[in-house]
């Protein structure tokens, strides 16, 4: 599966869950989205193999869990949290209004792996 190929098939998985998400920035292994959460969505419990995510709010708040270590992230406008590779987290939207984000990916080859909550 060619990377570009790979890329829309986990962003795919993503946009079953999440209504507003768009790439708008994709070179050298360097990914860049813009996600709007509508109140209750959420990208679920997933892992990344190559890349690290940096999450950085634009309106909030903006709810980040992580597993190893097991935490909670309640982002507001300008804050920035990252998970490592391999670290299992979930985006979430538990606000009673949208919440958005810019989402910064890179370090190896995007993929998207559900894993169990």
């Amino acid at each position: 599966m060619s990377g570009n190929v790979a890329t829309e098939a986990a962003v795919d998985a993503v946009r079953a869950s999440v209504r507003q998400l768009k790439v708008i920035h994709e070179q050298d292994g360097t990914k860049v989205t813009h996600t709007i959460l509508e109140p209750g969505e959420e990208v679920p419990w997933h892992i990344h193999t190559q890349v690290t995510d940096t999450f950085y709010a634009v309106a909030g708040p903006l709810t980040i869990e992580t597993k190893t270590p097991e935490g909670v992230a309640e982002l507001q406008a300008g804050d920035v949290f990252q998970t490592e590779v391999g670290q299992p987290h979930r985006v979430s939207n538990g606000a009673d209004h949208r919440v958005q984000f810019l989402l910064i990916q890179g370090g190896g080859a995007f993929d998207f792996v559900p894993v169990e909550a």
